[in-house]
């Protein structure tokens, strides 16, 4: 989540966005929700009626649609704690800093001897701000040597099954692969005691 923040718009926008905003807003290239979303982060929604608590796939519908109510506002965050959970998230803009994603990722697991568990990786982009990719976690999940050639093969199947027909397909789908191995290369890092951005 920190990644997602740090790399969103300029110093001046994040110092007056929010992340409820960004949730709410359901922009397909918004770099919150998928940090959100790895991370198993509940949203709760607050109105006159009182509250309710969904996850952050539940409350972001499509591209810019959200399920807030017309009386409905995001009150907080809550984001559980795991001892062993590391996470990465990264984008592909045309800078890393003030430009609209064209891709972005994020990935969360447990790791504990070598091992990534209960993998959660999300992609922003492909006509949605969040979506978790089955396949992908699998292939971090069942790791060896071959697990980035599975991983990146995933993404790559995922890409075209999202934007099937669309100009930009053979870009993208290039493009989450190398997007893949970066964030993955930071989750691993990071699983072994390292802190780079």
């Amino acid at each position: 989540l920190y990644d997602a923040a740090y790399f969103m718009g300029s110093v001046q926008i994040r110092n007056m966005a929010t992340l409820g905003g960004n949730v709410a807003n359901a922009s397909p290239a918004a770099d919150t929700p998928p940090a959100l979303a790895s991370l198993e982060t509940i949203v709760v929604a607050a109105s006159p009626e009182g509250e309710r608590r969904c996850s952050i796939e539940e409350i972001i519908l499509n591209s810019g649609k959200s399920a807030l109510g017309c009386d409905e506002f995001i009150k907080c965050f809550e984001i559980p704690i795991s001892k062993n959970r590391v996470s990465a998230f990264k984008k592909i803009g045309s800078r890393s800093e003030m430009s609209i994603a064209r891709l972005n990722m994020a990935i969360s697991a447990e790791y504990d001897k070598s091992h990534f568990a209960s993998v959660r990786l999300y992609i922003g982009t492909l006509g949605h701000p969040a979506q978790g990719c089955a396949h992908s976690e699998a292939a971090i999940e069942k790791g060896g040597e071959s697990c980035l050639d599975m991983l990146k093969k995933a993404l790559a199947d995922f890409t075209e099954e999202k934007i099937p027909g669309r100009a930009t397909l053979p870009y993208k789908r290039s493009a989450i692969q190398a997007l893949g191995e970066d964030t993955f290369s930071l989750l691993e890092s990071r699983a072994k005691g390292g802190y780079a951005i």
